[in-house]
């Protein structure tokens, strides 16, 4: 793997969280390298700290010690600005629940990382709007939407920057199957035609193994799980 390749680089990253009762180690030393183009998928049991790694490998959070490099810059010696700065213009993010703004209409959801740090580019805009079949919808409201909507309503507002990865949280945890089909679908076009990165957390395991990279969280490290039926775990090296 050349490095020009390497798009996220964890190097012994240890996240603990502090409380009146308990020091609790969530994640003991996770190193491992993501190449930039695969889809990369991050699984385990509730609690295991899939989401804790998510968001450290996306600069929303910071962790106790170790390292996290992003396209070579190290995020945890950046300060809060250009941290900021480097999410909106490099990263997209798409969470569970959405996190649409109700008050805003669809087009305007998806307008508003665009608008933080530039001027929108309303024809890509529309691009984005008319390929996830929501440009009929691009004036209702989040309480207006489907579940699906709403999902690909917040996979191209995480587009709408053209970053180089996007980070995606059970994106499809409060779909239907079907739906959810549907949503990785799209992902995977996405993937496959446009080259963009994805990491993804997420507990269904059946989606992960469909030809992609999978991890597994596991007693705070990360591994490589062999595909289903082998059982054998061998701990990713950097």
């Amino acid at each position: 793997m050349s490095k020009s390749a390497i798009l996220i680089e964890a190097l012994d990253v240890h996240k603990e969280f502090h409380t009146e009762w308990e020091n609790l180690a969530v994640l003991k030393g996770v190193s491992f390298k993501l190449e930039r183009g695969p889809m990369h998928f991050i699984i385990g049991r509730s609690g295991s700290g899939k989401s804790t790694l998510l968001h450290l490998l996306g600069g929303l959070d910071r962790p106790t010690s170790g390292k996290i490099l992003f396209e070579g810059q190290d995020l945890t010696s950046l300060g809060e600005e250009r941290t900021a700065r480097l999410r909106n213009k490099r990263m997209g993010f798409v969470f569970q629940f959405y996190h649409l703004l109700p008050e805003l209409t669809l087009y305007e959801n998806v307008m508003l990382p665009a608008m933080m740090y530039g001027k929108p580019d309303h024809g890509w805009i529309r691009t984005l709007l008319s390929r996830f079949s929501l440009l009929s919808r691009k004036n209702h409201f989040p309480a207006q939407l489907s579940g699906g909507e709403k999902q690909r309503t917040a996979i191209a507002r995480a587009l709408v920057n053209r970053p180089s990865v996007v980070f995606c949280d059970e994106p499809t945890g409060n779909l239907d199957q079907e739906t959810a089909e549907s949503v990785f679908a799209l992902m995977e076009e996405l993937n496959r035609n446009e080259g963009l990165s994805f990491v993804v957390v997420t507990h269904d395991e059946t989606l992960a193994w469909r030809n992609h990279h999978v991890y597994r969280m596991q007693d705070g490290i990360l591994v490589r799980p062999e595909r289903p039926g082998d059982g054998r775990l061998t701990q990713k090296s950097s």
